[in-house]
């Protein structure tokens, strides 16, 4: 397995780290265009390196063609950042006009978790874009009709369903 690929005028450089204990890869990788680098780390355990070289490399793909793509044009790194910092900015000032509400803690939970481990985080970084769409369309089907008591019933089915039953949940 490479280690390092070129994409899309990227290079894109995998680097697990090895978890002693588990006997697992965790799989990081960095990206790099001319003087621009971003790290990420936390994108999953693997059972062998080479599948979290694998798995590294498949999500940075992903992470280029999601935030420096619009459409068939390339967008410069600049321009996505600097895209993605008015949203990301335009939110954090939400969450001060709403400070001591319900819905400004929920921003400031999601902002906080963005690049963390929690379930923010996990979600942005460990689906692929077609499970990370189905979670998104189910929220928002929850937000219009699933929160009525009705629903209990088979929310509580669903967690029975992932609960885990005698299987350590690996981290």
């Amino acid at each position: 397995m490479k280690r390092t690929v070129e994409y899309d005028g990227w290079t894109i450089e995998a680097s697990p780290t090895i978890l002693v204990k588990q006997r697992l890869f965790k799989s990081g990788v960095g990206i790099s265009r001319g003087n621009l680098y971003f790290f990420f780390h936390d994108l999953g355990n693997r059972v062998y390196r080479a599948q979290a070289y694998e798995r590294g490399i498949e999500w940075a793909k992903q992470w280029i063609d999601n935030n420096c793509r619009y459409g068939s044009s390339h967008l410069t790194q600049e321009q996505a950042m600097s895209k993605y910092s008015d949203k990301l900015f335009a939110l954090c000032d939400e969450a001060d006009r709403l400070t001591g509400t319900g819905g400004g803690r929920a921003l400031r939970k999601i902002i906080m978790d963005l690049e963390s481990d929690g379930p923010i985080g996990e979600l942005m970084f460990t689906l692929d874009d077609k499970r990370f769409n189905q979670v998104i369309e189910l929220l928002v089907e929850f937000r219009h009709s699933g929160r009525h008591e009705r629903f209990n019933a088979l929310h509580e089915e669903a967690r029975e369903r992932v609960s885990p039953k005698g299987v350590d949940d690996v981290h």
